[in-house]
């Protein structure tokens, strides 16, 4: 195991994360691990099993309970000797637990897709349907829903980011299921179809000169093409809002200017980062960095409009989980008879981020969508 997929480990240990890591802080840190080496493509899932956040056996949750700690009766004087007592060799039932279960699950014999099937199942379970941002490029032998941890990651994953608070599932009950037979392990879940996409910008990367020239002005290009008979501020407006993935409101200072100097006559125009992003708050233009990067725009056919990965194509759909932070899109198998389709990522969905899908007078189609 090469020494530099520690790393994201390292960092949480820095922080004190480790003694109480959850879930999703365990998938981000695999997630940024990615771009680092293994002699066994496996080790990228068995290198941070000893961090994995096991949930509770019933052995240890009657342990608990008897230690006194869970009814609060540890906190009188004359029981909290026993619940302390209780407490350690709860603890250490725990550890003997959990280092077992990490035994089972580390088996060198099973190939490296079966290793991310299963351990991509163990955590959609413990993590739920956000567990799908995972999800960058197109995998090699396991389902579109896997993460194939062999792909380098090449942009920062939506639902990741610091004090956002997306809410596209609307905080519904999540429900899905996992089918496994011979063509592979299939995941299944309610989605509530936002639409098709049916323009496409070019991709953009923040890394290469002229990135700004894709965003301000063929996207930009796109939006206003699309919607002529609106009043051009306000469609700079969602247009900023929309590639700024700011559905919180976090920025409307930092998006008025740049939408002004948007509006400016043509001939005065310039989108040349220097120029349109002086003096606007540093923060806000980080943001846009990283939404944009790796991600194309999208015109729906509906008339909405959005961020997807850079891997999607025209005539892909956009979904939203019940319960998911994120809308995700999909693509249809044209090539089976099945109305399987294929994860692409996740996406950010102008007006659709804070539950809007689940709202009365919605005219949104429902279906099941099951990803194979």
């Amino acid at each position: 195991l090469h020494a530099p997929i520690l790393q994201p480990v390292r960092r949480l240990k820095q922080r004190g994360y480790i003694s109480t890591l959850t879930t999703s802080q365990f998938v981000k840190a695999l997630c940024e691990a990615s771009p680092c080496t293994t002699p066994d493509p496996r080790d990228r899932v068995f290198a941070f099993l000893a961090l994995y956040p096991f949930p509770m056996t019933r052995p240890q949750i009657d342990s608990y309970r008897r230690s006194g700690f869970f009814s609060g009766d540890a906190s009188n004087a004359s029981t909290r000797g026993k619940g302390e007592a209780l407490e350690r060799v709860a603890s250490a039932v725990e550890a003997i637990e959990d280092e077992k279960t990490r035994r089972r699950m580390v088996n060198y014999t099973a190939p490296v897709e079966t290793v991310y099937t299963n351990f991509a199942t163990l955590l959609l379970e413990t993590t739920g349907l956000d567990f799908l941002s995972a999800v960058q490029g197109k995998g090699s032998g396991v389902p579109s829903w896997v993460p194939d941890w062999r792909v380098t990651h090449s942009r920062t994953i939506l639902a990741h980011l610091p004090l956002t608070e997306f809410n596209a599932g609307g905080g519904r009950e999540q429900a899905f299921r996992i089918l496994t037979g011979e063509t592979g392990a299939k995941l299944e879940a309610p989605g509530i179809c936002l639409g098709d996409v049916k323009t496409l910008g070019a991709a953009c990367d923040v890394s290469s000169p002229g990135w700004e020239d894709i965003v301000f002005r063929q996207w930009r290009g796109i939006v206003e093409a699309k919607t002529t008979k609106e009043c051009p501020t306000k469609i700079i407006e969602r247009f900023i809002q929309t590639i700024m993935t700011d559905s919180d409101d976090e920025y409307v200072d930092a998006r008025r200017v740049i939408c002004r100097r948007l509006l400016a006559p043509e001939e005065k125009r310039r989108v040349e980062g220097k120029h349109l992003f002086e003096g606007v708050d540093e923060e806000a233009v980080t943001k846009l960095r990283i939404s944009c990067h790796g991600r194309r725009f999208f015109m729906a056919s509906n008339g909405g409009m959005g961020l997807v990965a850079s891997e999607s194509q025209e005539r892909d759909f956009v979904a939203v989980l019940p319960g998911a932070r994120l809308p995700y899109s999909f693509r249809h198998r044209y090539d089976s008879a099945s109305a399987e389709v294929e994860l692409v990522g996740e996406c950010f969905v102008h007006g659709m981020m804070k539950g809007e899908a689940f709202g009365r007078g919605t005219s949104f189609v429902k279906r099941d969508i099951r990803i194979c």
